[in-house]
């Protein structure tokens, strides 16, 4: 019996061993399996939750580029402040001779022997300053027979010019044919070296007649230049001939005026013509003057009187019928020289350009509408010296510039008043 039961406990013990193995086994699987399912959810949770973080994120990042772009759509563009509206200043003044009185001074003391530094600094601080040059610059060249004056000047001389800061010349006048046409043809040559511009002459009819045009400040200024007065017919530009851009028949410049017109903003038209020493313009002058500005012209300036005349507008635009000598070797007791303020209209005041009384609303064809002011700043000549004129006597030459004019005042500041 012994023997029978130690025989089953022999069977049982390895079985019972072996299904407590398999039970271990068994339960040691279900754990295992049931860690790995609890891990792979919380994985899934968390890509879940990253997920939504990165939705989250790129909501962000969309709200954020959305911004950008309005900001950049609105902000910057409402942020960049408005360009400042253009402006240019121009100086004019009447004749200038360089000759026998005024080159010693000149030799001796520069610019400062022939000008004073106030008017200096003015011609020099202008965008653009233009002249009346009455003479040609050659050592070459016949003098011309019968005539009364003739002008000519050594080309060294137009460090002159470059001291007062003169951009352009007109040499369409009765004095720079003078010497006959190699001395015009050294003028050019001469202003070209020194890097002058000059209008209303030329080696042929069509460089006489050409337009001119300098940019200041993003302005495009356009001149003219042509005159009524000379000794010879022959002193009329050709197609072969050098000369200057005559106006004794207005239908050539008024051509050119009306052709310039689409080629710049504001037109400058500088005329030679009248009486010496009459005050008053001829009734040509002012027939003249108003075909001018009707065919475009901006400005007109006048010179050859060699003395002052009278302002006078048509159509808002100012004809300035002579402005006298300015250097000349002589005591002058009034002469000027004119500055022109001209300036862009902004949006708002565009269609408003009479809204001062000193303000002449002038717009080209172009793009810009534009409207100048204009200044006469008083000046004087002693003993061959052009100085500004102040106080009581800057205050005479107002009024007196006033009695000249025609509806026009010079008021106490010098400002031109269109009445």
């Amino acid at each position: 019996m012994r023997n029978k039961t130690l025989r089953v406990l022999i069977i049982l013990i390895p079985a019972l061993l072996i299904v407590m193995v398999a039970l271990l086994f068994i339960l040691k699987t279900q754990k295992a399996g049931h860690t790995e399912a609890e891990t792979a959810l919380s994985s899934e949770e968390i890509s879940d939750s990253n997920d939504a973080d990165n939705t989250s994120d790129a909501d962000s990042d969309l709200g954020n580029d959305s911004t950008s772009s309005k900001d950049s759509a609105t902000g910057d563009d409402a942020n960049t402040p408005p360009e400042e509206p253009k402006s240019a200043t121009l100086v004019f003044t009447g004749d200038i001779l360089l000759g026998d009185r005024t080159l010693p001074l000149y030799q001796a003391s520069g610019i400062d022997g022939i000008l004073s530094n106030d008017l200096q600094n003015l011609m020099n601080s202008a965008d653009i300053c233009m002249v009346n040059e009455e003479f040609p610059f050659s050592t070459r060249g016949v003098k011309a027979e019968d005539k009364q004056f003739t002008f000519r000047t050594d080309p060294v001389y137009v460090t002159a010019l470059t001291d007062m800061g003169i951009d352009i010349v007109t040499l369409a006048n009765n004095h720079v044919l003078d010497y006959g046409t190699d001395a015009l043809l050294d003028t050019f040559d001469t202003l070209d070296n020194a890097g002058i511009i000059y209008s209303g002459a030329g080696a042929n009819a069509t460089r006489a007649a050409e337009l001119e045009t300098i940019n200041a400040n993003g302005i495009d200024f356009g001149f003219l230049s042509a005159s009524r007065v000379w000794p010879l017919a022959s002193w009329e530009a050709t197609d072969t001939n050098p000369g200057c851009f005559g106006t004794y028949d207005p239908a050539k410049l008024i051509a050119a005026i009306k052709e310039a017109r689409d080629k710049c903003d504001y037109l400058t038209v500088f005329v030679h013509w009248g009486i010496e020493r009459q005050s008053h313009p001829e009734d040509y002058q002012v027939n003249m003057a108003k075909m001018y500005i009707e065919a475009g012209a901006d400005l007109v300036i006048g010179s050859h009187p060699h003395c002052l005349q009278g302002i006078q507008f048509f159509d808002g635009k100012p004809v300035f019928y002579s402005l006298g000598n300015f250097i000349f070797g002589q005591t002058t007791e009034k002469t000027a020289a004119i500055k022109v303020t001209v300036s862009e209209n902004s949006s708002s005041t565009a269609n408003d350009s009479s809204s001062s009384a000193s303000t002449d609303g002038s717009s080209s064809d172009n793009d810009l509408s534009l409207s100048a002011i204009y200044e006469v700043i008083p000046a004087a000549a002693s003993n061959a010296w052009t100085y500004q004129s102040e106080g009581d006597e800057a205050a005479s030459l107002f009024s007196y510039f006033t009695s000249l004019s025609y509806g026009v005042t010079v008021d106490e500041n010098g400002l031109v008043i269109n009445n």
